[in-house]
């Protein structure tokens, strides 16, 4: 199931064709609700898609990539810490396009952290 395709994507000599199709569906997944979001991040999920990301340098992988880690990032309380350590590693770690990817990423993941948490305390003031 998931993890299979966790497991594919991470895979150093798979097509690209194929990689994106399996990011594709990891995304299709993620966006499919908190629980799905749980099952791929569950074990080293994670650990396997920041490994994909690592050497990635195609600008098409790496948005689906960039998708995919957002989705997994938000609404997911238990392992958004998760994925945030992630792509600070893939900065540290990563090639350059790899390291902007994470960057980019990370960086909408606390904009939008910090957009909701604002609208959150405007909405208690104004009951």
């Amino acid at each position: 199931g998931i993890q299979t395709i966790v497991d594919l994507q991470s895979m150093p000599n798979l097509k690209a064709v194929d990689k994106q199709n399996a990011l594709l569906i990891l995304i299709h997944v993620a966006n499919s609700g908190r629980v799905y979001r749980e099952m791929i991040c569950d074990g080293v999920g994670v650990d396997l898609i920041v490994q994909g990301l690592l050497k990635e340098e195609r600008e098409q992988i790496l948005e689906l990539y960039s998708s995919l880690l957002s989705a997994l990032g938000q609404g997911n309380p238990r392992k958004s810490s998760l994925v945030h350590a992630a792509l600070v590693y893939t900065m540290h770690e990563g090639v350059e396009a790899a390291c902007l990817t994470a960057a980019t990423t990370l960086r909408s993941l606390q904009m939008s952290k910090q957009y909701h948490a604002v609208n959150t305390d405007q909405a208690s003031m104004f009951p």
